[in-house]
């Protein structure tokens, strides 16, 4: 926050000011955190070990099957079925990895830079609002917006790689409908939209079960989820990247 101009007499209170202009905001932005986990189920959440998602995810015109399977604390793993072969991306806890038959090679690829900055932190199996101190992140308070004609309020988050993330959060509902982050790829700046809806609950946590993605404003795919399950056994070893 920028400092009000004042005079020399006059700093101590308006250190004051601002400091609690500060407190405040970040606990306005916390009671919105605290509706958001609440609406999650998070007591519930946090005794999740392992989720499989199973269903489908169009893009281009195509929509194919698609399997995704987490394990706490940070380990991900999403398959995606086409004809004549299946993509595999992953994060083993430290290193993000690709398989992709149709690139010209069978072989995993190690991902690096921004991709494998972005696959660390959205492997996080709670997301980056629980204990978002702890992980070094920061919180900010925006303003309310419409998002599918809703009024939801912006928290705006900043981790410690320099990573910006905006979180739409649903004033009436308290659940994320949508995150939007500025993203590097083909040596070039992207805006990423991400729309959370179709919300049920399962065993007591929500569970958004259609999840939309937007390049610049140009759906660029959207994944419908047919089955959740959870605490389901997953062997580790499918995390981790293959050494051929």
């Amino acid at each position: 926050m920028a400092k009000p101009p004042c005079a020399a007499v006059l700093m101590t209170a308006a250190l004051l000011f601002v400091a609690g202009t500060v407190e405040a905001r970040a606990q306005t932005a916390d009671r919105i955190i605290s509706r958001n986990l609440a609406a999650r189920g998070i007591n519930r959440w946090k005794t999740v070990k392992t989720l499989r998602l199973t269903g489908t995810i169009t893009s281009a015109g195509r929509t194919v099957p698609v399997i995704v399977l987490r394990q706490r604390p940070n380990l991900i793993r999403q398959e995606t079925a086409f004809e004549g072969g299946t993509i595999v991306a992953a994060f083993d806890g430290r290193r993000a990895w690709t398989i992709n038959p149709f690139a010209g090679a069978g072989a995993p690829q190690q991902g690096t830079g921004a991709e494998a900055r972005r696959a660390r932190e959205q492997a996080d199996f709670d997301g980056v609002l629980v204990n978002y101190w702890l992980k070094g992140h920061t919180v900010e308070l925006g303003g309310t917006e419409q998002v599918n004609g809703r009024p939801a309020r912006r928290l705006t988050v900043r981790t410690p790689s320099g990573q910006v993330l905006d979180l739409l959060i649903d004033a009436e509902t308290a659940l994320e409908v949508k995150t939007i982050a500025r993203e590097t790829r083909d040596g070039g700046s992207v805006t990423v939209e991400t729309e959370f809806g179709d919300y049920r609950k399962v065993r007591g946590v929500m569970v958004p079960h259609r999840v939309r993605s937007l390049v610049d404003g140009q759906v660029s795919s959207e994944m419908i989820v047919d089955k959740v399950e959870l605490n389901v056994p997953i062997d580790p070893r499918v995390f981790r990247m293959p050494t051929r």
